[in-house]
Order: structure tokens, then sequence, then C-alpha cells
């Protein structure tokens, strides 16, 4: 891979040694393939500003807004922040504890390890994610669930 934009390498590795590594290399394989398909006035425009955790999910802020940036948030929200495990319930459902104080998700095995050190959790439960939309003081809404590692648009 030759000639990759600057914000590809600067951001790589950013959540390395973290449970979301795998779908950050997921979410930039797919900012890739996005950006590629900009005019060349588009491409020098847009950047990466920054990456970070914020309320128990994966940020990204870029030069301009993404639906990809909505779609990592969503997934990272249910995927644990210490092993990047996405566990479902006997119904199909996404299981994951949150911590309290310090908002990040776990997994069942991950929260059992720092339940020890007294950290309290409540536990949350989703196979489909909503997104409420306003506009013109009309509300929508649109719908998402994982699929294949990743958020799929529900009709």
């Amino acid at each position: 891979m030759k000639n990759l934009p600057n914000w590809y390498y600067k951001y790589y590795s950013a959540w390395e040694n973290t449970g979301w590594n795998e779908i950050w290399h997921i979410y930039l394989g797919k900012l890739l393939k996005l950006y590629n398909t900009f005019d060349e006035e588009t491409k020098g425009k847009f950047e990466i500003i920054d990456t970070k955790e914020k309320y128990g999910t994966l940020r990204v802020y870029t030069s301009f807004d993404i639906r990809l940036n909505m779609e990592l948030e969503m997934l990272s929200n249910f995927t644990c922040y210490e092993c990047g495990k996405r566990e479902k319930n006997l119904f199909g459902k996404y299981v994951i504890y949150t911590s309290l104080g310090y908002v990040l998700p776990y997994c069942k095995g991950c929260m059992k390890k720092y339940k020890k050190e007294n950290r309290k959790f409540t536990k949350h439960k989703a196979n489909k994610f909503s997104v409420h939309h306003y506009e013109n003081n009309k509300e929508t809404v649109t719908f998402y669930r994982i699929k294949n590692n990743w958020i799929e648009h529900l009709e």
C-alpha cells in the first residue's frame, strides 16, 4: 500500500493494546475506501482531527462529518474495551456491562475481573440500534444492527 494519506499513518496504531483495535482497523479500511472516492480538492481538505474515548464509546472527529464515524461509535458501545468481545445472550441480543464513574464497556469476563476491585457496573442489552434525526420539526428514526463486524443499515 503506497501513497496513503498522512492521517492513516498518524492514527493507525491509535487504539493498539485495547479491545477496540480490530474495529478501529476495520474503520480505517472503510474510511480509506471512502477517501479514495473523493475528488482531489476534497481529499486535500480531509483530515482526522482527533480520536478519543468518550462516555464509553470510541469517537472520531474528522474535518467533515461522515456516517462511518457514527457507525464506529455505535459498534464500540457494544465491544469490550479490554478484550474486543461482543457477547450475545440466548435471545441474540448483545450484552455489555458498563462501568460506572469512568464509563467503559466490558464483556462479562472482563467485568468480573474488575468487579473484584469493587468497581460498579450496569448491564445493557440490544440487538438493534436506533438513531433519531430531527429536521424541519420532523423526527425520523433509522435502525441499524451489527453484522459481519460492522454496522448494517436496516430498512
